[in-house]
């Protein structure tokens, strides 16, 4: 990237997370959701694609519907930017106060059974509620994970973004070098965690339900897992409205499955974690991120679900 353009882009989201920063928090969020929620009408190609992946997720809603959905999702992205604005002054006393961080009693047992046991935790969130929230609370109230994630183009935002994620001891590493680092993780019994309901190139990934139509994901997930014997912990930290309050949910907890067919297996071991992100994004699907062409990727021989007509 130009160094002079990246420059400008790193003094421009400089000066909006500043100014969200030192406004009230809900002078903030207010802004951020209200300028948010307009930005379908400013991006009409992502809006097309927000109201197919409606079409397919929720055929029995209305148009009226998809569109309240599609409104409500955009402005949630405001939500998180207003939010990360205030990253930098969080602590974990004040993380404590928005977010409500508590595994139920039964699921808490069995992952601190495979802890105990020095099992490798990968903890799997779709892009739904606050992940980045999510994330930053975890390590301030639970136990610091290491993420993968996609380094941005512009390495100013780049050490930016990852100096506010990793305040409270996460450890950011590339996706290019995902493999060989979360196996070291998972193999000394620490925790990885990532974001794993993108679509996904054919040659990556396997394809598994979701929405009742199948979508290329991701089969790092399940690879790591059969490699190290980790267990998989479906989460994601939602906004609750009624106490003003993010919630962090927490799925049925994923084994792995060992056939001696290790593409069945892959298969399995994703269908299964990816089926319980659904069950999140169906329970908050104002929430979820409908702007990602998530079903892009087909099976040899279908059509391509975004052709316009």
């Amino acid at each position: 990237m130009h160094i002079g353009r990246a420059a400008l882009e790193y003094l421009l989201a400089r000066l909006i997370l500043t100014t969200l920063g030192l406004l009230p928090r809900s002078v903030a969020l207010r802004l951020a959701m209200g300028l948010a929620r307009q930005a379908p009408r400013w991006l009409p190609a992502l809006r097309r694609v927000g109201r197919r992946n409606l079409e397919l997720a929720f055929p029995e809603l209305t148009i009226s519907e998809h569109e309240r959905i599609l409104a409500e999702s955009f402005a949630n992205l405001g939500r998180i930017i207003a939010e990360f604005g205030r990253f930098p002054s969080a602590t974990a006393t004040s993380l404590a106060q928005r977010v409500d961080f508590v595994f139920p009693p039964e699921k808490r047992a069995r992952y601190d059974e495979a802890k105990a046991a020095g099992r490798g935790i990968i903890f799997v969130t779709p892009h739904l509620g606050n992940w980045e929230i999510l994330v930053l609370a975890a390590s301030a109230l639970f136990e610091p994970i290491t993420y993968l994630a996609r380094p941005l183009d512009n390495q100013l935002l780049e050490g930016l973004t990852s100096r506010v994620r990793s305040r409270f001891g996460n450890r950011p590493i590339s996706k290019r070098d995902s493999i060989m680092e979360g196996l070291k993780i998972l193999d000394a019994g620490g925790n990885l965690g990532l974001l794993a309901d993108v679509n996904t190139l054919q040659r990556d990934g396997v394809f598994v339900p979701f929405f009742g139509r199948l979508a290329c994901t991701t089969r790092a997930v399940a690879m790591l897992a059969l490699r190290t014997n980790a267990l998989i912990v479906p989460t994601c930290g939602v906004w609750e409205e009624k106490e003003q309050r993010y919630r962090v949910l927490v799925g049925e907890l994923v084994e792995v499955v060992r056939t001696g067919r290790r593409k069945r297996d892959i298969i399995e071991i994703t269908a299964r974690y990816t089926a319980e992100m659904e069950k999140f994004i169906r329970a908050y699907p104002g929430q979820w991120v409908w702007v990602h062409r998530r079903w892009k990727t087909r099976p040899k021989g279908e059509p391509d679900i975004y052709a316009r007509d």
